[in-house]
């Protein structure tokens, strides 16, 4: 105990101290005063977050109450974070944030990074309980803690978040938060998305149109086969691996290796072929349950040029999409995107082990509400995922306006899917707008080691359609018991001028 006091002490005194330090030029990084002020809040534990008027005599009009359910079970430790836009803070030296609240303990202040950093400082309220104080930091001293991944990347803030610790339970106790700020030294919000550098896109030339045919009749998944999400494993062996025997090589290969990837092992992914069933005239596809192993239900016909019409209401938050020009295998191939999860998009594309390249019209990020419900999309970070082809805007792109005005929150939407020529050029819409347009046999030019060749080898003219789902080695890219949900899946086939 006497160790605490004195901790306590100390910290209170570089507080203090560095109150007096703090700039007088701060800019306000949180406020809730906006339209949304409590988006993106999580908690530890089970409580109710509100925006109040009791706030500090140099605060705003509201600030966030955080009030822990007297049942919470929040023995030892309790925390409540916010989002924020992501912020480069490298060139700020101060943070502060006001504080008023019933626990006498210690907390850390935490800042998160988008690529899942995380920096702790300490702060105590143990001469603060029941009024407003404001606690500052200097952002060179904030630390990674022993249970994080990675050091907070200063360069793009997230996430701010409040933890008690040491002093519990905290069932039953509250606290206030209000005006996150920094000192303003060069403060800048990072853009999201990026343009790249506009050019010339093709346009198909359609000589003649056949006729709509269901792919699904609605009632069983005749016509369709299920698939483990599998690898193509990387060296020379498989990548001179004919087309036709690439299929039986790999599932041996899964079935041989005692190796693991995403903390599956490779044994017990090959044996994993999802959840897939028809309820209500949809396809469900989710993961088998205590498994975090992905697969693919994939079409028995193979399609080249064609526009493809579905119906989706994905939950949140998953990664999904819709595979086009898809080896028997389901991971190579051109996936039309349905991601969403944090940083996600929807109508871009994905080279699946056909160049690894992440191409989005947009990018957004929200928040999960409960049933795997989303809310409060708004701008995400292109670079919040690094893929090994690079991640890039689509040659054509709508707005991520554009985008919500035409997507139905949580209920279904129609994506309709071009995909013309012997690289295809893949175009996108939702609900009728146009959404993406890219040219994947133009893309030696940006994507390393990117060989249209070799890839053409690998998939052909043709390739099955197919429906995934995605591994979770994060819960932000599937969680568990959440689904994909697929109807009225029409195609039509082209026939076209090359």
């Amino acid at each position: 105990m006497k160790h605490q006091h004195v901790q306590a002490a100390f910290l209170l005194a570089i507080s203090l101290s560095l109150q007096a330090a703090a700039s007088v030029n701060a800019a306000t990084l949180i406020d809730f005063e906006g339209e949304n002020p409590l988006a993106g809040n999580n908690l530890t534990h089970k409580a109710k977050t509100s925006v109040v008027t009791d706030v500090p005599e140099n605060g705003g009009k509201f600030a966030a109450k955080t009030k822990i359910d007297s049942a919470a079970g929040a023995e030892t430790f309790f925390g409540t974070g916010f989002k924020s836009p992501i912020t480069d803070l490298s060139s700020s030296s101060i943070i502060g944030i006001w504080i008023k609240t019933d626990i006498k303990s210690q907390f850390n202040i935490q800042l998160h990074s988008v690529d899942g950093g995380t920096g702790i400082f300490p702060i105590s309220t143990a001469d603060s309980t029941g009024k407003w104080k404001k606690f500052t930091a200097p952002l060179k001293s904030f630390r990674k803690p022993q249970w994080a991944n990675r050091n907070v990347n200063l360069k793009r803030i997230n996430k701010v978040q409040l933890t008690a610790f040491g002093s519990g339970p905290y069932d039953g106790k509250y606290v206030i938060l209000d005006h996150l700020t920094v000192d303003g030294n060069n403060l800048t919000q990072v853009e999201s998305p990026r343009p790249r550098k506009p050019r010339p896109v093709r346009e198909p030339v359609i000589l003649k149109r056949g006729e709509a045919v269901d792919m699904f009749d609605g009632k069983t998944l005749k016509g369709w086969f299920t698939t483990p999400r599998v690898y193509v494993p990387r060296g020379e062996k498989f990548a001179k691996t004919p087309s036709d025997q690439l299929y039986d090589a790999v599932i041996k290969h899964y079935e041989e290796s005692d190796t693991a990837m995403n903390r599956i092992p490779n044994r017990e992914r090959v044996k994993n072929k999802g959840v897939w069933k028809v309820e209500d005239g949809a396809v469900i596809g989710g993961q088998v349950p205590g498994s975090t192993a992905g697969a693919y239900l994939m079409s028995e016909k193979t399609y080249g040029d064609f526009e493809l019409t579905l119906e989706a209401n994905p939950d949140y938050p998953i990664d999904t999409g819709i595979m086009v020009r898809a080896h028997k295998l389901g991971s190579v191939g051109f996936q039309v995107l349905v991601d969403m999860r944090p940083n996600g998009t929807v109508g871009g594309v994905y080279g699946n082990s056909v160049g690894g390249f992440f191409a989005y019209p947009f990018v957004f990020d929200a928040d999960e509400k409960p049933l795997n419900k989303i809310a409060n999309i708004r701008p995400g970070d292109p670079d919040g995922m690094k893929f090994s082809g690079g991640q890039f805007q689509t040659d054509q792109a709508a707005s991520l306006n554009d985008f919500l005005k035409a997507w139905n929150l949580n209920d279904w939407n129609e994506i309709k899917i071009r995909c013309t020529g012997r690289l295809p050029l893949i175009e996108t819409w939702i609900n009728g707008v146009p959404i993406a347009k890219i040219d994947t046999a133009t893309l030696a030019e940006i994507v390393p080691n990117y060989d249209p060749d070799a890839i053409y080898r690998r998939i052909g003219r043709k390739g099955h359609i197919g429906l995934e789902v995605h591994d979770s080695p994060t819960r932000d890219r599937w969680a568990p018991g959440a689904v994909a949900r697929w109807r009225n899946l029409k195609i039509r086939e082209l026939e076209i001028k090359e």
